[in-house]
């Protein structure tokens, strides 16, 4: 029972080699932390983050927030037992936002 409970959600977003793959719990929070490459003078107003998240039988775009300084933190939670993956996104050119 304990098994189906868990979900693999991996550590590393889809379009990268994954250095280990995690294992959450279903409906366990995770907490992707971004941090900018670049400085931007209004980071609140002028960048949009988000994570694109796909797992079995799901797929969404979940935002983000500016936390400060250069970083950008998007939550995200997975809703069933099995592999999940996320590629994170912005409205900026930023390479450390995007991918």
């Amino acid at each position: 029972i304990l098994l189906a409970a868990m979900a693999a959600v991996l550590a590393a977003p889809a379009d990268r080699e994954a250095s280990a793959e995690e294992t959450r719990r279903v409906w366990q929070q995770v907490e992707v932390v971004l941090e900018a490459d670049k400085d931007y003078a209004d980071p609140y107003q002028d960048v949009n983050v988000w994570v694109d998240l796909e797992g079995p039988d799901f797929r969404r775009r979940c935002f983000g927030f500016w936390d400060g300084g250069d970083v950008f933190r998007v939550r995200i939670t997975a809703t069933a037992p099995g592999k999940w993956q996320w590629r994170s996104g912005s409205n900026q050119n930023d390479s450390r936002l995007r991918g």
